[in-house]
């Protein structure tokens, strides 16, 4: 099973999201992790949801308007940005 980790200069980056956005992107991320695998993250990239960045372990996710970069270090996701694609 897969664990969810934020760098701290994210959890700012969270003050920022309305409520109903908040929520919306709290379940999505909960979904995410638990349904974790290397198929899924591949479905993902199929549908353009995920792009894995080249010469980098990192990757972007889209969630409606807004983007996490995250890597993956054995179990462990670590989102190490999140941005309002809107700003």
């Amino acid at each position: 099973m897969y664990s969810l980790w934020f760098k701290n200069s994210v959890k700012d980056d969270f003050l920022d999201i309305q409520t109903a956005d908040l929520r919306f992107v709290k379940n999505s991320l909960q979904e995410f992790v638990s349904h974790y695998s290397e198929s899924y993250e591949n479905e993902l990239i199929k549908t353009k949801l995920i792009k894995k960045f080249e010469d980098s372990e990192l990757y972007r996710l889209k969630l409606r308007r807004y983007k996490m970069i995250y890597e993956k270090n054995g179990n462990k996701i670590t989102v190490c940005s999140f941005t309002d694609n809107i700003q």
